[in-house]
C-alpha cells in the first residue's frame, strides 16, 4: 500500500530518526494501519447520514446577556501599558 521509498519520504518529512529496524517495524505498522482503513471504505453506506458527532449533543451553554463593562477610565489606570487608547502587549513571537 505504501512503498518503501514513500514511507522514507514521511520520515524525513516528519524529522523522524529511526534504526533500519524501527523503519522496518514501523513501516510494516503502517501498512496495517492503512490496511484497516481501507476495509472499512468498504462498508455499504447507502442511507447513512453523515455524522459529526458519534453521539447526541446539546447546548450546555448559557445564552449570552449583554452587561455594562468597566469605564475606560478605570481600565486606563489598570493597564501597564496604554497607547491611544489600545493595550500593548507583549509580542508573541520574536
Amino acid at each position: 500500500m505504501i512503498s518503501h521509498a514513500e514511507f522514507t519520504h514521511l520520515t524525513k518529512r516528519a524529522q523522524l530518526e529511526l534504526t533500519p529496524s524501527e523503519m522496518a517495524q514501523f513501516h510494516t505498522d503502517l501498512e496495517r494501519i492503512l490496511t484497516a482503513f481501507a476495509r472499512v471504505t468498504e462498508v455499504d453506506t447507502t442511507g447513512i447520514s453523515p455524522m459529526v458527532q458519534p453521539g447526541v449533543t446539546t447546548n450546555v451553554l448559557r445564552t449570552d446577556q449583554v452587561q455594562i463593562g468597566l469605564p475606560f477610565t478605570v481600565l486606563e489606570e489598570l493597564a501597564p501599558d496604554l497607547a491611544q487608547e489600545h493595550f500593548r502587549v507583549p509580542s508573541l513571537f520574536r
